[in-house]
């Protein structure tokens, strides 16, 4: 399946539902179970945070958001999943504190089936991405 263009479909069904990442995230292995917050004050950006003790909170966006054009292969096996339209995607932003800048991590995106919260984070290793994508 490609997967692109894509715009918040149905938030508040994945806002009711802790998000599982079976692998955990690149470098927060320990920490699998996930929910994802919105407040309209900060849209187009949402929290997601950890829901175990001592867990990271990380803010995410649509990748479309970042960059228009953003493409990718998924395999629908890797999410279980039996409908598009289940698929979400997000990818996770840092504010760099010494250039107040904002990027995104287009080389690792969060894919999410919404109907069973089965997550996983890609590694898109031969991709044209950046794991610093800055806003413009």
């Amino acid at each position: 399946m490609q997967v692109g263009d894509n715009v918040f479909k149905d938030i508040d069904k994945i806002l009711k539902n802790p998000v599982y990442f079976p692998s955990g995230l690149v470098g927060f292995g320990d920490f699998k179970r996930y929910s994802l917050e919105y407040d309209e004050k900060f849209s187009p950006f949402l929290k997601m945070v950890s829901l175990e003790p001592q867990g990271p909170t990380f803010v995410v966006v649509e990748p479309w958001l970042v960059k228009s054009d953003y493409t990718f292969e998924l395999h629908e096996r890797e999410l279980e999943l039996d409908d598009e339209s289940d698929l979400l995607c997000f990818v996770i932003v840092t504010l760099h504190r010494n250039n107040g800048k904002i990027s995104a991590n287009l080389m690792a995106p969060l894919v999410i089936n919404s109907r069973n919260g089965f997550a996983k984070q890609l590694i898109l290793d031969k991709s044209p991405y950046s794991t610093r994508h800055y806003f413009e």
